[in-house]
């Protein structure tokens, strides 16, 4: 199957990446969300997890799990710094699968680990405008929490699919 030994080569290659910040060129070419996670509940949702280009990215977190909710508290802390309307369609599902739409938003509180619940699946995706951006708090944590080098922002290459295009935008163009 082309989508298993795809998804072992991306984790037998992925220490070997030097530009992990460009990691979105190589992200959206798994179509569904589904062969992605596959990958990060391998590797690890923190050890994977897009911190220059977290854009468009979409999390299903099992918080039952400390490097799920390490994960959370990344996307947490983007959202405190880069807009709290950033993180879009977030749903909590309890352990007893009751879902809570989060109606009063995602709690700020949140960007500690320790204060995140100890199960359930938060799901959500991140979106942020290219003013938005915090790049000096992505990198902080790329380099802390992912351990990787950044690169000069120079090299960084700012990505987005055609996929990621919404739905006006692909009737303007006519796509």
């Amino acid at each position: 199957d082309s989508e298993a030994w795809r998804g072992d080569v991306v984790a037998l290659l992925y220490f070997q990446i030097v530009d992990m910040q460009n990691e979105k060129v190589f992200r959206l070419r798994f179509g569904g969300t589904g062969e992605l996670d596959k990958i990060r509940e391998r590797l690890g949702w923190a050890t994977s997890f897009p911190f220059i280009q977290p854009e468009r990215a979409s999390f299903r977190l099992d918080l039952r799990y400390y490097d799920c909710r390490l994960a959370m508290t990344f996307l947490i802390m983007l959202m405190n710094r880069e807009g709290v309307t950033n993180v879009k369609h977030a749903l909590l599902v309890d352990e007893n699968g009751q879902d809570d739409p989060l109606m009063l938003g995602i709690p700020r509180a949140w960007d500690a680990v320790e204060k995140l619940p100890m199960g359930g699946t938060f799901c959500a995706t991140y979106v942020c405008a290219p003013e938005d951006r915090q790049l000096a708090l992505r990198r902080s944590l790329y380099e802390k929490y992912g351990m990787w080098k950044m690169l000069p922002d120079a090299e960084v290459v700012w990505w987005a699919g055609v996929e990621e295009t919404p739905p006006v935008g692909v009737l303007f163009f006519g796509f």
